[in-house]
């Protein structure tokens, strides 16, 4: 898991760079400090998401203690649930935002089509693959199972 955590800092740094040359690419720099709450809550994900947990994952200790490794997986991921509530929800502007109702809590008649669920479901069905076979394959998931002493079974004596 230390291998992974140390390639952590570098795949944010990646993110951080794709992220902001988008904005960039845009010409919507200026928004990063002339939006309000929103220029706020972006920074509060970038500092959150992508600083903290590449300094936290810089350092060597982090990297290869349990207790480390969780604390640095949880910014990560309080980062990233920041960054879904910014996209989703508090970048979203309604009308009437006190009386707002979402259109599945309305009269929708909508339902999914067939292809819609089986790519849904096919996605969902990949990525717990790819985690299983990323698990089972990982030389840190071989090494905990090779450390293991191996119990020799006695054998009875013949009589």
């Amino acid at each position: 898991m230390a291998k992974l955590a140390k390639a952590l800092p570098v795949a944010l740094g990646v993110y951080a760079l794709i992220k902001f040359g988008e904005l960039a690419v845009a010409g919507e720099l200026g928004l990063l400090f002339t939006s309000g709450i929103m220029s706020v809550l972006f920074w509060a994900e970038i500092l959150i998401g992508v600083v903290t947990p590449i300094v936290w994952f810089s350092i060597e200790k982090n990297r290869t203690s349990p207790n480390g490794l969780l604390t640095g997986s949880i910014i990560v991921l309080l980062g990233m649930i920041l960054n879904r509530f910014d996209v989703s929800w508090f970048a979203v502007k309604h009308p009437d935002p006190l009386f707002y109702l979402p259109t599945f809590m309305g009269n929708v008649d909508y339902f999914p089509t067939f292809p819609e669920v089986s790519v849904s479901i096919g996605i969902f069905a990949a990525g717990i693959m790819a985690f299983g076979l990323i698990a089972k394959l990982s030389p840190s998931s071989r090494m905990n199972i090779r450390s293991r002493p191996r119990r020799r079974l006695k054998s009875a004596p013949l009589s």
